[in-house]
């Protein structure tokens, strides 16, 4: 692989990073939720959401959609639709824990600061770690990611 390449590769998984979208981020979220017995499954779509909102002041249908199905050809793509039944599995596998997802009428979905510590101490608790140190979280300010 030319150097070329590799620097694009690592920088797509950067912004994925950033924005909650990476795939350790997104298994480590459907481990914790999946952990709870009798607890809805959560699926990789889901995880993905629910990582994707934790990073950002708010989230539009629309972006979630081309976060979960925008590598899909036209054909492939399910309806738009599909967002609300996601959101729902995501607020069902959170609401054990005390975390909402918020509905922005007009705008999308959001998830207040208060709830993203609290997503943020579940996987630290399940990590069995300290808090994690600021480290990409911070540094998305100008993606509308938030800290």
């Amino acid at each position: 692989m030319r150097i070329a390449d590799q620097k694009l590769l690592d920088r797509i998984e950067e912004l994925e990073q950033l924005l909650g979208i990476d795939e350790d981020y997104e298994q480590e979220i459907r481990s914790v939720l999946n952990s709870r017995v009798g607890c809805t499954v959560v699926s990789k779509a889901t995880g993905k959401m629910i990582g994707f909102l934790s990073r950002r002041m708010f989230a539009s249908r629309e972006a979630i959609y081309t976060v979960l199905y925008g590598n899909r050809n036209e054909c492939d793509q399910p309806a738009i639709k599909m967002i609300d039944q996601i959101v729902w599995r995501a607020r069902q596998a959170l609401k054990p824990y005390g975390i909402r997802i918020n509905t922005e009428w007009t705008i999308g979905y959001s998830m207040s600061n208060t709830d993203k510590k609290k997503l943020r101490a579940l996987l630290d608790r399940n990590r069995g770690e300290m808090p994690a140190p600021r480290d990409h979280r911070s540094s998305g300010a100008n993606l509308g990611v938030t800290q």
